[in-house]
C-alpha cells in the first residue's frame, strides 16, 4: 500500500466523527377523560317477618330501626286505626293512618371493592366507588324498576347527604354525590388520585302500613340505579 492511499483513509476516519451531529426526537402525549362507577352494595333487603336483623342491617338512623317484624308491630301499635262504614261491597280506599320509616333487615354486598372509612366515622350500608381524572362530576339515582305490588304504599329514600334523605323516583335522577373542583358533596377523597367514593344509605317507609298486601313466595322487587357523569 503507498503513502499516499494510507494518507487518503486517514483523512477519511478523521471526517467520520462529524456525521454523529446531535440530533432530538419529539414525544407527543395525549390521554382522553375517563370515568368509571362501581358499587359494592348488591341488595337491601327488607322482611318484615323475620324475629331480629340480620349480620349486616341498614345504618341511617330511624324512629322503628331495622325491618323486623317486632319493629313493624311497634308501628302499627302507633298508629291510630281509621274511623270507618259499615257497608255490605268491599272498599277500595286505602288505610291512611301513618307513616313508620325503616332501614334494611339485611344488605349483601359484593367483593369488587372495600371501603375503609378511616376517621370520617361512616359506616353505610355500602358506597359507589368512581374514578375519574375529571375535575367534576355528579352521582344520581332512580328506580329503574318500581314494585308492582306495593308500589303505592312505600316510598324509598336515599342519602343526599349525612343527615338527609330524599325520595327516590322512576321519573326524576336524584342527586347523591357530586364533585367539582376540591368541593366534595356527600362524598370523600381516597388515598388514591382520582378515586372518589360516595356513601349509599337507604329508608323505606310505609305510608299505610295496614293496607299492605300479605307478600309471600316470591318477593316484591324494586331495583335502583345509579347514573354517573362528569359534565
Amino acid at each position: 500500500m503507498s503513502k499516499t492511499l494510507k494518507l487518503v483513509i486517514l483523512a477519511a476516519l478523521l471526517v467520520i466523527p462529524s456525521a454523529f451531529a446531535s440530533k432530538q426526537t419529539k414525544f407527543v402525549f395525549r390521554y382522553p377523560q375517563y370515568l368509571y362507577a362501581y358499587t359494592n352494595l348488591d341488595v337491601e333487603i327488607f322482611y318484615f317477618d323475620k324475629s331480629g336483623p340480620g349480620s349486616n342491617p341498614g345504618t341511617y338512623t330511624t324512629k322503628y330501626g331495622a325491618a323486623t317484624e317486632k319493629n313493624l308491630a311497634t308501628c302499627m301499635e302507633n298508629l291510630k286505626p281509621p274511623s270507618v262504614t259499615a257497608q255490605t261491597a268491599a272498599g277500595s280506599k286505602l288505610i291512611g293512618t301513618g307513616k313508620c320509616d325503616f332501614v334494611a333487615t339485611d344488605t349483601e354486598k359484593n367483593t369488587d371493592f372495600t371501603v375503609g372509612w378511616g376517621s370520617t366515622g361512616e359506616k353505610p350500608d355500602g358506597a359507589l366507588l368512581i374514578l375519574t381524572n375529571a375535575g367534576k362530576w355528579t352521582a344520581a339515582a332512580y328506580l329503574s324498576k318500581e314494585f308492582k305490588k306495593v308500589a303505592k304504599m312505600v316510598t324509598l329514600q336515599v342519602r343526599v347527604d349525612k343527615n338527609k334523605l330524599d325520595e327516590l323516583s322512576a321519573s326524576n335522577k336524584t342527586k347523591i354525590g357530586s364533585m367539582a373542583g376540591s368541593t366534595l358533596t356527600n362524598a370523600y377523597n381516597t388515598d388514591y388520585v382520582n378515586a372518589y367514593v360516595v356513601p349509599l344509605q337507604f329508608v323505606m317507609v310505609l305510608n299505610n302500613p295496614f293496607s299492605i298486601p300479605v307478600i309471600n313466595g316470591q318477593d316484591d322487587e324494586a331495583v335502583v340505579t345509579y347514573d354517573v357523569a362528569a359534565p
